[in-house]
């Protein structure tokens, strides 16, 4: 935490010098890392998306553990033991055993396609039906099982979104999703339509600077959730250390972005390390358009306090009359 403070005080310093606010990332840092300190929230967060993944009875596109009762305190996390080896470390693990998969071959591929296929369904229930998810989806905390199935482990980064940013997120896949399906049939409309994010993307609180290219937003959207495009509109390109990286022109956005779209990118890296096109956005765009109809589960938004006061008053009141 006194490194954490450190950071926001040079972030705070040179505010005016970075084009990106890291200000405003630290912050969101800070409060994360207050809840990693605490098993007891970990253990709560990792019991409620299992349950998540788990509802109406369906099967869950990934393995999560669960807490044991009455074995997990504040500073002791006891839960299921997962079995297998982190995504990090399973080409070693197969050598040991006798098998070989080459890069780029047609054995990474379908694999690939799996394990994203499955990571996309499971974070698609998390952000548009629970609005909770794992904020921390590196190499090292995706475990495959002996069995071929995938568990996510390491629940100390989850990040709880609003009903509204929810919203807000489904429609930004639905647009992208058109996006690419305009782009196939007619490039002119497509290059417009990406264009017009640009409006939506200040709804969401997202400046730009004036640097920025008219497609810069739409550029920004297809550089976080479509993997796919190799190639970027305006000039600007995917890879996040070159100089013409959509997000150097980004002035300022929400704090609800940045695990979001840690977590898009943990995606978006396993994609390219596995050299497989993926597009969250057309993945999502079912679940997106469900939230927007009022059709998926948790699609309300969740009643506050106030609310839920408010409800038992007026109910006391009608059975007195």
């Amino acid at each position: 935490m006194s490194d954490i403070s450190v950071v926001k005080t040079f972030s705070m310093i040179t505010r005016e010098i970075f084009p990106v606010d890291y200000y405003l990332v630290r912050c969101e840092l800070e409060e994360q890392l207050q809840d990693e300190f605490d098993f007891t929230a970990e253990a709560n967060g990792m019991d409620r998306i299992a349950d998540a993944l788990c509802r109406g009875g369906r099967h869950p596109a990934v393995h999560v553990p669960r807490s044991i009762p009455g074995l997990t305190s504040k500073r002791v996390l006891c839960m299921d033991f997962v079995p297998g080896a982190p995504l990090s470390q399973l080409r070693e693990e197969l050598k040991k055993r006798g098998i070989e998969i080459e890069p780029g071959s047609l054995a990474e591929q379908v694999f690939g396609r799996k394990l994203l296929s499955s990571l996309t369904e499971a974070f698609g229930i998390m952000i548009f039906e629970e609005g909770f998810f794992h904020a921390d989806p590196h190499p090292g905390n995706i475990f495959i099982r002996p069995d071929g199935t995938i568990s996510l482990i390491d629940f100390g980064q989850t990040k709880q979104i609003n009903f509204k940013f929810r919203k807000q997120v489904a429609e930004l896949m639905t647009r992208v999703a058109e996006y690419n399906k305009m782009l196939d049939q007619d490039t002119e409309d497509a290059v417009q339509y990406l264009q017009s994010l640009g409006g939506f993307a200040k709804s969401m609180g997202v400046e730009f600077l004036p640097s920025a290219g008219p497609s810069c937003a739409g550029a920004l959207a297809l550089w976080l959730f479509d993997s796919s495009r190799r190639e970027l509109p305006d000039g600007y390109e995917a890879n996040e250390l070159s100089p013409n990286c959509p997000v150097r022109d980004v002035a300022s956005f929400p704090r609800e972005f940045v695990l979001l779209c840690r977590m898009t990118l943990l995606i978006r890296g396993l994609a390219m390390r596995l050299n497989v096109g993926w597009s969250l956005a057309d993945a999502w765009k079912k679940p997106a358009q469900k939230l927007l109809d009022g059709s998926l589960p948790g699609c309300e938004p969740r009643r506050t306090s106030r609310q839920i006061c408010l409800g038992r008053t007026n109910f006391i009141r009608n059975m007195s009359c």
